[in-house]
């Protein structure tokens, strides 16, 4: 006021000081405080936002989001925040909302979510959490006689003297001409079945299958008997010859059957095959290339 001696201006009373922060008065100046505080930078005397998220200092888990000073971590869909306010844990919906029946049938946890299946015999709807039965498949099967699901997939079947033949046709099985019967003397294939008979003079014991002469003596003729011109004499198992009063094995491979292999058997025989080749179903004795160029 005596217009000699020179005052210092306070700069930051009258904030004509560039300082974003606290301003300390200096004779003929002034400067700006460094510390800045959590969450920012002094970059040349001026504080700046540091983004944590962009520097990697926050540790979000997922998703993180930067603000003055600071920063917030987030989760997507089907997490939750943990306790450490930065990690996000996967949220179980098959126990969280069990009450909520968000599938029909099976709820299946996945990382973020949830997947919802059904019973094999059943599908899932368009909704993607209902299951419904699928489509009868055996009435898409043209199969001759019965149908059965397996593991979600029909397959023919056959009752007993049938085979499947091409997956849907049953066809009869000749017992007779595959020597299966066990009859003794005669043998009548029907369809699906068979049974045996006996010649004039001969009579079938109870289990349908052996033919004895009437009046043929067990205790002598153990294989029962033979009636020829009225006069009754013992009798061999199929298979088997009278030789010396004794029953003995034809060797029916003599004048081989097959047509490659055969192996006599005590009353029989089986044929085989040669590598290569496989026994044909339907007469047992037949071999059958086996085309290995269609198989790969």
């Amino acid at each position: 006021s005596d217009w000699k001696t020179c005052t210092d201006v306070n700069e930051c009373e009258e904030q004509s000081h560039l300082c974003e922060t606290n301003c300390i008065n200096t004779p003929g100046s002034f400067r700006c405080e460094s510390d800045c505080g959590d969450g920012y930078e002094s970059v040349q005397g001026t504080c700046h936002d540091v983004d944590e998220c962009l520097v990697n200092m926050a540790q979000c888990s997922h998703e993180c989001t930067n603000t003055p000073g600071s920063y917030t971590c987030s989760c997507p869909p089907g997490y939750m925040m943990d306790s450490d306010e930065k990690t996000c844990i996967d949220i179980d919906e098959c126990l969280e909302y069990a009450d909520s029946f968000l599938c029909s049938h099976i709820c299946q946890i996945t990382m973020g979510s949830y997947t919802c299946l059904c019973p094999p015999d059943h599908e899932l709807s368009n909704d993607h959490r209902t299951c419904h039965p699928k489509e009868d498949e055996c009435q898409k099967k043209s199969c001759s006689q019965d149908c059965i699901i397996e593991n979600g997939e029909a397959i023919c079947t056959c009752d007993q003297g049938y085979i499947l033949e091409d997956g849907s046709t049953c066809v009869d099985i000749d017992e007779c001409e595959h020597g299966s019967s066990g009859c003794s003397h005669d043998c009548i294939n029907e369809e699906g079945s068979y049974f045996c008979d006996c010649p004039i003079g001969f009579s079938l014991l109870s289990d349908r299958k052996t033919c004895i002469g009437k009046g043929c003596d067990l205790t002598v003729c153990p294989n029962g008997c033979f009636n020829e011109s009225g006069i009754l004499s013992c009798a061999c198992p199929k298979g088997y010859e009278m030789i010396d009063f004794n029953c003995e094995d034809i060797n029916e491979c003599t004048n081989n059957p097959c047509s490659q292999i055969c192996k006599n058997n005590n009353g029989s025989f089986d044929c085989q095959c040669n590598p290569g080749f496989y026994l044909s179903e339907d007469d047992k004795r037949t071999c059958i290339d086996i085309d290995e160029c269609e198989q790969q």
